[in-house]
């Protein structure tokens, strides 16, 4: 099956015997079975995905305005993602040398990178969005466009996809070129991003707080990323799923909600809020690509 590529003018359904991240033919409803924002589970791989794909057209309308409409629309928000970048700073800081060359794919207005920049390193971005892109611009050089479409010559130390590679429909393309671009012993840092195989996402399905079925299209676990890495000469040196230590935990309300969400289905009724944050939600993993054999 052709991979539905997110450079593509049309809208397409998923091929409902064929996985877009596997290509293993069976698939099965996984939440929302018959309407628009149905999802759907690959029965090879366990990847979950939506059925129906946006286009092009509307992928681009919606990121276009993104920063206004989706990073700034909310300030207590704001706040707390910035926590997330110090946080998630100090993870990636121990595999970095003291000045190394950074790429961050769809680095939104460049909030995050700014900081590896402000420690010496050398930063660069991509983004899709007009509005983001052109911030972004002033505090490094931004490559505007789709990642796997630009024409790209430095090589980096580290490449960065923090709360993005789920918003991809061709996610594989991505990370091909992102190994591409590696140098030697070179690290992919995929952070912020929704892990499949947590209580919430199985739980909740719908409901779940990760579950945004125009902007997260896939829905990963750390399965997917290590086998991806592991046939690409790259081998995992962290893993981990921030939750006690990030602004999002409220732990004593949180396990309410849970344990209300959980007795509710023994009771046969549907569960009647979205899920809190909670453990192993989102995942953080690090891979380095392993030194070429001389």
């Amino acid at each position: 099956m052709k991979i539905i590529n997110i450079r593509e003018e049309v809208n397409t359904s998923a091929d409902s015997s064929t996985c877009y991240w596997c290509s293993g033919k069976g698939v099965v409803p996984w939440c929302n079975e018959g309407k628009n924002d149905e999802a759907i589970r690959c029965t090879a791989c366990g990847i979950i995905y939506m059925k129906n794909m946006p286009s092009h057209k509307e992928l681009c309308e919606k990121y276009s305005m993104y920063e206004s409409n989706v990073h700034k629309s909310n300030i207590k928000h704001n706040k707390k993602r910035q926590k997330m970048y110090e946080l998630e700073l100090k993870m990636v800081l121990p595999f970095l040398n003291s000045s190394s060359s950074i790429l961050d794919v769809g680095c939104a207005n460049g909030d995050f990178l700014e900081l590896f920049k402000e420690l010496g390193h050398t930063c660069y971005g991509v983004e899709i969005g007009d509005e983001s892109s052109n911030l972004a611009n002033k505090k490094f050089k931004v490559y505007h466009g789709q990642f796997p479409d630009l024409q790209i010559n430095e090589k980096f130390n580290l490449i960065i996809f923090r709360g993005t590679i789920e918003h991809f429909l061709d996610p594989k393309s991505y990370l091909e070129k992102a190994v591409s671009l590696l140098d030697d012993e070179g690290l992919i840092f995929i952070t912020s991003t929704p892990n499949s195989d947590s209580i919430c996402c199985e739980l909740y399905r719908g409901r779940w707080n990760q579950f945004h079925p125009i902007f997260h299209l896939y829905h990963f676990s750390t399965g997917h990323f290590d086998n991806f890495f592991s046939n690409h000469n790259m081998h995992n040196v962290y893993t981990g799923f921030p939750y006690l230590e990030t602004p999002y935990a409220d732990l004593q309300n949180d396990i309410s909600l849970v344990a209300k969400a959980c007795h509710a289905l023994r009771e046969g009724k549907e569960i009647d809020h979205d899920s809190p944050a909670f453990f192993k939600n989102m995942m953080s993993l690090i891979y380095r690509k392993k030194k070429d054999k001389k």
